[in-house]
């Protein structure tokens, strides 16, 4: 087939979690002998290209409020009017006003457009939409070939929505195992040592945007605690996000901050537990590495995590927002080395045996199959 992924950014910049996950599934999909094609915005200097055996189209657009969504969305607009009927699904990796956009156009030239909704809840894809529903009445959502929902949380509101479960994918994230494997304890020395974090303490990581959302002000309020009872270390890796932007505040005993990087599974076989403190996730790229890396994982209880995470088999689940509960679990790991490799070592298998990426993208070419044009 021919297929066209559009997203918000993609490689080699720096991408968020939907946009990780289209890079994993497009070169799959090429892989598997598919030629696919990619459209984003450009973000700043970058030209179109091929990354990894995929073409990808970068579209002008204003890179500043308020004409930014405008823009991106004239500019898909134009370039599906113009190459849309060259392919044979059109996937949109992100459920905003793009997506009613591509939903309109692709209605006009006759391709199917297949759709992910990347985050769930109040302030999830769906939420947002709420915004100007009353304009766009979920277009793209309604008239979809297929919607894919990553957690229960997301069938539910599409379900809420009127959508029609036959065109509801329920598939989840994946990860590639052969890079994503847990470390030995020699190992996990010498990678402490190559990227120059502490070998004589404890590490807690957490990977991701630096956003409000992601509840790391809940995190940072208690780890001055957590540091002076257990001598543990908190690694932050991410980016500040451009939507709720959150600012790492200095001083806080025990913090390392690094910037982020494409390849994280070295930090994750570095590390002793995972946190993931967000308020709202769709399916977490980085929880699911971590447990695929063998992490203890504390996560709260949003998106896909309770159906990632069984509490106290393969990790840790707490409510969003409650900084105690968060802090309590995460101590329990740091006190308990037997504890640690035991919940590890099921989030290894339980993460191996559901969500290999070839797997995913399985289900992914089977519904290509099933809406594509005869």
């Amino acid at each position: 087939m021919r297929i066209l992924h559009c997203t918000l950014d993609y490689a080699p910049c720096a991408v968020g979690g939907a946009e990780h996950q289209a890079q994993l599934q497009a070169e799959e999909l090429n892989r598997r002998g598919h030629d696919v094609h990619v459209v984003c915005p450009r973000q700043g200097r970058e030209n179109s290209g091929r990354v990894g055996g995929v073409s990808v189209h970068r579209l002008w657009r204003i890179n500043h409020r308020p004409a930014q969504t405008l823009t991106a969305c004239a500019s898909l607009a134009w370039f599906l009017l113009c190459h849309a009927r060259e392919f044979d699904i059109v996937h949109v990796h992100l459920a905003d006003l793009r997506a009613d956009v591509a939903a309109l156009v692709c209605r006009l030239v006759r391709r199917p457009v297949y759709v992910k909704i990347a985050a769930g809840g109040p302030h999830g894809d769906i939420g947002k939409l709420r915004r100007i529903s009353l304009l766009t009445r979920y277009y793209g959502l309604h008239h979809a070939a297929c919607v894919q929902a990553i957690s229960a949380e997301i069938q539910a509101q599409l379900a809420g929505l009127g959508v029609d479960p036959r065109r509801i994918a329920p598939i989840p994230n994946g990860f590639d195992p052969a890079v994503f494997q847990p470390a030995s304890d020699s190992e996990r020395k010498v990678i402490r040592r190559t990227l120059g974090l502490p070998e004589d303490r404890s590490i807690v990581l957490y990977v991701g945007r630096f956003a409000r959302y992601k509840g790391l002000d809940d995190l940072l309020a208690v780890w001055p605690g957590i540091a002076e009872r257990s001598g543990a270390e908190c690694v932050l890796v991410g980016f500040v996000a451009y939507e709720d932007p959150y600012q790492i505040p200095r001083g806080i005993k025990g913090l390392t901050v690094r910037d982020w990087t494409s390849r994280p599974e070295s930090l994750y076989r570095a590390a002793d537990v995972f946190v993931q403190p967000s308020h709202v996730e769709g399916m977490s790229n980085a929880l699911l590495e971590a447990m695929a890396c063998g992490l203890p994982a504390v996560a709260t209880r949003v998106g896909a995590a309770p159906q990632m995470v069984k509490d106290g088999v393969d990790g840790f689940l707490v409510p969003p927002g409650d900084a105690g509960a968060l802090a309590n679990a995460i101590e329990r790991l740091l006190a308990d080395p037997n504890l640690r490799r035991s919940v590890g070592g099921m989030a290894r298998d339980s993460s191996h045996g559901r969500y290999k990426l070839s797997a995913v993208v399985d289900q992914i070419e089977a519904w290509y199959a099933a809406i594509a044009p005869r």
